[in-house]
């Protein structure tokens, strides 16, 4: 149902196995009215996945912290992330690679969402956005925005698909939009 989910762990939702997560429902569930919001709190990852494939729709992931791989989300294994936002999540380790939004290290597929306000603190190589460190990630009709830190990072074992998406207003010292550390 819609309303804000937050954690104590390390996440706030941890996934190892194939699984789909529909969010914005009422509380009857019969009208989905807006976004599920998985909430950090500005001291955890709001989001790890690893093992299966998972699917989440119409869920808002913010205010997400981490200082290793991804704060928003942290992605082993399969992501289909539909009619969703990443906003507001921030990372303030030093690991290579790393992301404030989103961290990808299997494959990622971003539909009809955004990216948005994430900052990843520091100068080593990654992205406020998205890190695709290893696996594939694939963005349909989507916008990643107004982050600190690349908006999309590509490291050596990374390969990316854009469709009909905008990157815009991203802000680093290397590759605002998209940053390429590989071949």
């Amino acid at each position: 149902a819609s309303g804000t989910y937050t954690g104590s762990g390390s996440y706030v939702v941890t996934i190892s196995k194939s699984l789909n997560i529909l969010g914005g429902w009422d509380s009857t569930f019969t009208t989905r009215s807006g976004f599920s919001i998985i909430d950090g709190q500005n001291t955890r990852t709001g989001v790890s996945t690893y093992n299966g494939t998972v699917t989440i729709d119409h869920f808002q992931i913010q205010n997400g912290y981490s200082t290793g791989d991804g704060g928003g989300i942290r992605i082993q294994g399969n992501l289909n992330l539909n009619n969703s936002l990443v906003i507001n999540n921030r990372n303030g380790g030093q690991n290579s690679g790393r992301a404030g939004g989103i961290y990808n290290k299997g494959n990622l597929t971003l539909n009809n969402s955004t990216v948005e306000g994430n900052i990843l603190e520091g100068s080593s190589s990654g992205a406020g956005g998205i890190s695709v460190d290893q696996g594939i990630f694939t963005i349909n009709n989507s916008t990643i925005t107004g982050n600190q830190g690349a908006g999309i990072y590509i490291g050596y074992y990374g390969q990316t698909t854009i469709i009909n998406s905008t990157i815009t207003n991203n802000v680093s010292e290397s590759g605002g939009g998209i940053s390429i550390n590989g071949s």
